[in-house]
């Protein structure tokens, strides 16, 4: 079997999720969410050289992409009930106003 050459791409494919590119889940999602590898490794509960091994070999468990992936989503979330109660504020002040 052997091993896979760095230059290929995996890709995932999930009912709700669009296809991710492995090889840049990581640094993405550390940017998007603004952390280091080392905080990113304890909110999905692997330990950072575990991350980094994935991420060099490019083989990810299932269980850390949807660990991942549901981090994103969970920040996406807290996004729009951000900007959701911040409309529901300045609506209440326009209303009182």
């Amino acid at each position: 079997m052997g091993r896979k050459p760095k230059n290929q791409i995996n890709q995932t494919q999930n009912k709700d999720q669009p296809i991710i590119e492995e090889e840049n889940l990581v640094k993405k999602t550390c940017r998007e969410l603004g952390i280091t590898q080392k905080e990113l490794a304890e909110r999905i509960g692997v330990t950072e050289s575990g991350l980094k091994t994935a991420l060099a070999r490019n083989n990810f468990s299932d269980q850390m992409k949807t660990s991942i992936e549901l981090l994103i989503e969970n920040n996406n979330l807290r996004k729009e009930a951000m900007k959701t109660k911040l409309f529901q504020e300045n609506l209440r002040a326009f209303l009182t106003y």
